[in-house]
């Protein structure tokens, strides 16, 4: 599942939010499974690039867990930060996908404003960027 870029900027509004984002990677979407070794793999393509993947797997209980027998499996995950176009298998923290949604965010929110900009004088949303830096409105050429 893809979020529109508004849909984003709710999701990952704050620290809290952005971790549950990471965490609720199923609404992610199957990528792939590898059922011979119980592995389920959930991506999500990052605006601007980069990749979020979760690895679910299953695991025995340890012999501390003692109200779960032996035969019952406990399901496990683990967050990958792929920035580029290759795939590291090196886990990645909580805090560092919070810290990468949030520069993500300040990003999209930056474009947002941009989109949202309105001219002072016409309401248009429409701008030319000159060569000397300067802004103006389209329909009534005035400066911003």
């Amino acid at each position: 599942m893809m979020f529109t870029n508004k849909e984003l900027l709710e999701q990952w509004a704050n620290d809290a939010k952005r971790r549950e984002f990471a965490n609720n990677y199923s609404v992610w979407g199957v990528w792939f499974t590898q059922p011979e070794l119980g592995l389920a793999f959930y991506k999500y393509d990052l605006p601007g690039g980069g990749r979020l993947i979760a690895m679910e797997y299953l695991r025995e209980p340890y012999s501390h867990e003692r109200d779960l027998r032996a035969e019952d499996a406990i399901q496990c995950h683990k967050l990958y930060l792929q920035p580029g176009k290759y795939f590291i298998p090196v886990s990645a923290s909580e805090h560092e996908i919070a810290e990468k949604l949030k520069k993500l965010k300040e990003t999209l929110s930056k474009e947002q404003k941009q989109r949202d900009r309105q001219c002072r004088k016409c309401g248009s949303k429409c701008f030319q960027h000159k060569q000397d830096g300067s802004v103006h409105c389209a329909f009534c050429m005035s400066v911003q």
